[in-house]
């Protein structure tokens, strides 16, 4: 189906360059670069259903890795802070920097640690699930666990994060909209334990 409304958009968009543009070889360009528009807002109209918990799953690059090649201490923080952009995109329709520059609003790290579990090597994939942990009145507990892909469990990250005005840096209630949402998918992810026994 998708196919067909592509072509379809190829053809029309080839009918009006043919008449406006004319037969040359920028005309393909000018085409590719439509058609390529046409295809990322496809992709990002099209919604699936948010896995419960929420998961991503990054592979580890050769720039990620330690010299022996284990993933490199730090880079599970970072491989957290993305799992955390990712949730808010598909929560709340924010980045981070849509965060402050739309709603002024920042969520710095308070407290964050990691414990190591299993070692992770270069080019493994890594599933890392995300959850609540605690909601409070400024604050949120994210937990992070991540799976390589025989189902070793990896690491376990504990993050808290407050949220700030921007222009004041000092800590703001949660707005009842975001609360509402949070609430539902900490509620899901109990659901989901309870459901499968899968702690």
């Amino acid at each position: 189906m998708i196919k067909c409304i592509l072509f379809s958009v190829y053809i029309v968009l080839k009918i009006i360059f043919d008449e406006h543009v004319g037969h040359n070889i920028f005309r393909h360009k000018y085409l590719a670069i439509i058609l390529n528009v046409f295809i990322l807002k496809h992709k990002v109209v099209q919604s699936y259903p948010m896995t419960i918990p929420f998961t991503t799953r990054r592979r580890i690059l050769w720039g990620d890795s330690d010299p022996a090649g284990i993933l490199y201490t730090p880079r599970v923080f970072h491989y957290a802070l993305e799992t955390v952009e990712e949730w808010l995109i598909e929560m709340f329709g924010y980045t981070s920097m849509t965060l402050r520059d739309n709603l002024k609003i920042d969520t710095p790290t308070v407290k964050m640690s990691c414990e190591f579990i299993y070692p992770m090597k270069t080019s493994e994939y890594i599933d890392i699930s995300l959850e609540i942990k605690k909601l409070g009145k400024a604050s949120l507990n994210y937990v992070f666990d991540g799976f390589d892909s025989k189902k070793n469990h990896c690491f376990h990250v504990d993050q808290v994060v407050c949220f700030v005005d921007v222009d004041s840096f000092k800590a703001i209630p949660i707005s009842i909209e975001f609360r509402k949402k949070i609430e539902a998918y900490q509620l899901s992810c109990n659901k989901f334990h309870e459901e499968t026994g899968i702690n």
